[in-house]
């Protein structure tokens, strides 16, 4: 038992689901990144052994180059760009600035001195910056905004803290932006952004809970002042933090999702309200967690277990009416999965029909002023 962490099941449903996986092939050495471009084709980027950017796309393998030290991660800019950023040689930020309109990219440097990978979010109220953040040499935060629109301006902040993991970054559904990480406490921190005149003041929240790893965090269809961060737990489940994103100081209702799991979380919403969230099991296959989030009822989850043997990253997946999984095997090859979404069950229960509310206990409203960083925007 963990204090300040609630288990939302007594019980679980299981469920095994026979699709075979489809071997991609390629020599992977970390976490690949899935995204699908605004052409409708998947690509799952991955560092290859010769330490290059590799492009799998629709399973066609396409060299991009340079030489990284970090996995990749994509992300979507304003005009459809993918920047695919990552930690280079020189353990400087690089983005790979690819134009899937014309098959056309290249590297950008931006310099600093990385202990992690990055990870990225496009700034929705303004549109012109791609928000990317990484632990630093000196293990604080980090943050670089880029300007999508002349691919060249570029600035460093740096946002304090002692990290455990890498940084994930999210823009919630009111324009707030979300730095989750490990902290030297191995509890869940969130350096908020609030957006004010043109600029986001930056505070650090602390959200308690003992985690393992990086947390991989989503929007919760059906509320729009919360959002869910999944991570892997001291006693290895499944965890889940319902941040109250609007709180001041900002609170979390944590939810024991069960599971013996031996990786980080990664996490996606579908379109009926359901989350989807993939982990390699403690038998090494990949394993799937899925609840409704409107009604939400997280208690009414079901685990459905995928088969396959993976190394002990995350799995990727790509959601719309059929899941398209990509887990990196023990081979080091890319292993894709095609299946029909898996569903869950909407009944609430009383205690989460009561239990849940997405109005803030103390909203903050616009912030004048603040003890955190100021980061322009505008």
């Amino acid at each position: 038992y963990y204090p300040g962490w609630t288990y939302a099941h007594r019980f679980w449903t299981f469920d095994v689901a026979f699709s075979p996986w489809t071997r991609l092939g390629g020599s992977v050495s970390w976490k690949h990144s899935a995204i699908i471009d605004n052409q409708g084709r998947r690509h799952i980027f991955v560092t290859g052994g010769d330490n290059a950017l590799w492009d799998n796309v629709d399973g066609y393998w396409i060299r991009l180059g340079g030489t990284l030290t970090s996995s990749p991660y994509a992300a979507k800019d304003k005009n459809g760009r993918i920047h695919i950023v990552a930690r280079g040689g020189d353990y400087a930020l690089w983005d790979f600035i690819f134009d899937t309109t014309n098959g056309t990219g290249g590297w950008r440097g931006m310099g600093g001195y990385l202990s992690t990978m990055a990870t990225a979010a496009m700034e929705p109220t303004y549109g012109n910056w791609m928000i990317i953040v990484a632990r630093g040499g000196d293990n604080a935060l980090w943050l670089c905004t880029f300007n999508v629109n002349d691919l060249s301006s570029y600035n460093w902040y740096g946002l304090g803290g002692v990290l455990n993991s890498y940084p994930f970054v999210i823009f919630d559904q009111n324009s707030r932006m979300h730095t989750l990480a490990a902290g030297g406490d191995n509890a869940l921190w969130d350096c908020r952004g609030v957006l004010s005149s043109g600029s986001y003041i930056l505070n650090w929240h602390g959200l308690g809970g003992v985690i393992q790893g990086p947390p991989f965090a989503t929007l919760e269809p059906g509320w729009s002042n919360t959002i869910a961060a999944m991570v892997r737990g001291a006693d290895n489940s499944l965890w889940m933090a319902d941040i109250s994103v609007l709180s001041n100081p900002e609170t979390c209702y944590w939810y024991g999702l069960g599971g013996t799991i031996s990786s980080d979380a990664f996490a996606a919403a579908d379109s009926a309200n359901r989350i989807h969230t993939f982990v390699r099991g403690s038998d090494g296959a990949m394993w799937e967690n899925v609840f409704s989030s409107s009604p939400w009822n997280p208690s009414g989850g079901q685990w459905i277990g995928h088969g396959g043997y993976m190394v002990l990253c995350s799995p990727q997946a790509l959601i719309s009416s059929q899941t398209f999984a990509y887990v990196l095997g023990g081979d080091n090859a890319i292993w894709r999965k095609i299946y029909a979404t898996s569903s869950a069950s909407a009944a609430l229960s009383e205690a989460e029909s009561f239990g849940k509310d997405d109005s803030p206990a103390q909203s903050e409203g616009m912030v004048a002023g603040g003890t955190g960083t100021s980061i322009p925007m505008s």
